[in-house]
Formats: C-alpha cells, structure tokens, sequence
C-alpha cells in the first residue's frame, strides 16, 4: 500500500492530472476481498487534490522526452520481431539519472529515438532541430530520408557490423581514466546499430 500510496503522490506532484490506477493485483483477486486499496483511496484523496490545486496553472520545465499515442503504429519491425515495434525509452531513465529534470511535452531541448521521428511532421522537426535534439541511429537514418541531412548536420555512412569502443580524452573529466578505452555501449542499452558519423 505504501508504494502505491507513493506513486498516486508522485503522480500528482508530476502533473498528472487525470490518471487511472490498477486497484487489482496481478492475480486478479476482485475489489471486494481486497479492501485496503479502497480504504487508500479514500483517505488519500484529500490530499492528492491539495497536491493538485497546489500545482495548477504550472508547467514542469526540463529536457523534453515527447511523446505521441500512435508512436507504436509508427514503428517497423526490420527483424520480424514483436520487440521491434515496441518505443525503446531507456533514454527516459538514463537522463533522470543524471540528475537532469525532464517532461513528456517539448522543451527547449529534446530526444527522439528511432521511428519514432517519423510521429512529427516537417515543422515540428525544424522546431525541434532548432532547440536541439538528441537522436540515435534510426532516427538519424529516418531524418536523412525525409530529407533533413543538412539541419541534422551529419549522416550515416554505413553499419559497423563489431563492437566498437571509444578513448577517454585527457581532460578534467576523464581525471585518472584518462587514455583508457570503454566500450561504446557502456550502459548497455538495446542498440540495434551502431554508426560511423
């Protein structure tokens, strides 16, 4: 009760105005024999309304993580798989990790990941070019083809079919690991591909 006493919270403090919740657990078990979510929602809506009326008439403002509901009907599976065509959102955890604040909305600046580009039309490309945007190799591809290769700046050259790697540079920021060499996927996130710019 307790995290899902925390996410309604969260939630709201968010900015999600209207949002539902699964009162179920995932056996199903019917609303009747489960009455402490009842009781939760009940004695938490006072104060998910003071959060709310709290928060009225602000808008969250950090990097900006849009998003549109046909985005999955945008997508195509290159491999024949059903995960093809599901939005790869590892980005969404990976910039809150770094400590930076982030919205679903446009912002002055943005990321969008592979086809997902191809949910925006051409102007709201060149807003989202103009504020900057961070994309990866499918959406690069995808913004080349449409014909935005000079705004982008830089296009694919070809598919490095082997693990690739990159040298720190000796600067403050490397400090002591400065010279050594991490692999291009540090983190470990499902890329498909991987490009020479």
């Amino acid at each position: 009760m307790r995290v899902i006493k925390s996410q309604l919270e969260i939630q709201a403090l968010a900015g999600a105005d209207d949002f539902t919740i699964n009162i179920n657990d995932y056996l199903t078990i019917p609303i009747e024999q489960e009455p402490d979510h009842c009781n939760l929602l009940i004695s938490e809506r006072d104060r998910l309304l003071l959060i709310q009326e709290a928060r009225r008439g602000k808008k969250a403002k950090g990097f900006g993580l849009p998003w549109k509901k046909d985005t999955a009907a945008k997508m195509t599976s290159r491999r024949g798989n059903i995960n093809d065509i599901l939005p790869k959102r590892n980005i969404d955890r990976l910039i809150a990790q770094f400590g930076l604040p982030t919205q679903f909305d446009a912002g002055f600046g943005n990321v969008i990941l592979g086809d997902a580009v191809n949910c925006y039309d051409d102007n709201e490309i060149r807003s989202f070019l103009s504020n900057g945007l961070m994309i990866d190799g499918q959406a690069l591809e995808n913004l080349c083809s449409r014909g935005f290769e000079k705004l982008v700046g830089c296009c694919p050259w070809g598919f490095i079919g082997v693990p690739s790697i990159e040298r720190l540079d000796k600067n403050e920021y490397s400090g002591r690991f400065a010279g050594g060499l991490i692999t291009t996927n540090w983190i470990g996130l499902d890329t498909d591909k991987l490009y020479i710019y």
